[in-house]
């Protein structure tokens, strides 16, 4: 088979019989990259850095853009929040959020759904209001840390793109029953339904 392999990779490519040089590392960084690495590549240190520092400032950018549209859509000032003490997906339907003051945050999948900080391709824009409907049941299947400042919610209808940062939940806390109230108006304004639409038979 190893034989074979070679063989096919080698019409693929063109190569000819050349010597490859023998493997000095083999790591999975993450569950997104496998980097292999012979020795006749090396990354410097330098560039491992810049990368870093990149993808960093990628994140913060997002992060801040996150706060920016949450107080713009829930009318909040620049108020100090609370540094976060917990945080926990108690099933796929409910996440607990806990803060070191003391404030305690229950929020059902549905809410989060619905209050992503993402654009989505799956928000109808009915009469100028942007409307999320049927994600009564949807669910959460994990949370990817982002950096050290919030998550990304991942969940089961496949929206994975809002970052949620630790303020944001506590503006949606804060105004947990006056968002959903005005959600499920706005639902009934345009004869909307929090149910799931019937499957095709």
């Amino acid at each position: 088979m190893f034989a074979t392999t070679r063989l096919i990779c080698r019409r693929i490519h063109g190569t000819g019989d050349v010597t490859v040089p023998k493997l000095s590392g083999f790591s999975i960084v993450s569950p997104k990259y496998l980097p292999v690495r012979p020795n006749i590549q090396k990354a410097s240190e330098n560039d491992w850095s810049k990368s870093r520092r990149l993808r960093r400032s990628r994140e913060q950018e997002m992060f801040a853009a996150t706060r920016l549209i949450g107080r713009r859509i829930h009318g909040t000032s620049d108020v100090t929040v609370p540094k976060l003490s917990g945080f926990s997906i108690v099933s796929p339907k409910h996440v607990a959020v806990e803060y070191a003051d003391g404030t305690k945050f229950k929020f059902s999948s549905e809410f989060l759904r619905v209050n992503s900080p993402a654009a989505d391709g799956k928000v109808r824009s009915v009469g100028g209001d942007k409307v999320i409907s049927g994600r009564r049941y949807v669910g959460i299947m994990s949370a990817e840390p982002v950096g050290n400042y919030g998550v990304t919610l991942v969940f089961d209808d496949l929206h994975r793109t809002g970052i949620y940062p630790w303020d944001y939940f506590y503006e949606l806390g804060s105004n947990k029953f006056g968002l959903m109230r005005n959600y499920v108006k706005t639902l009934q304004k345009h004869h909307l339904s929090r149910e799931p639409p019937p499957r095709r038979k």
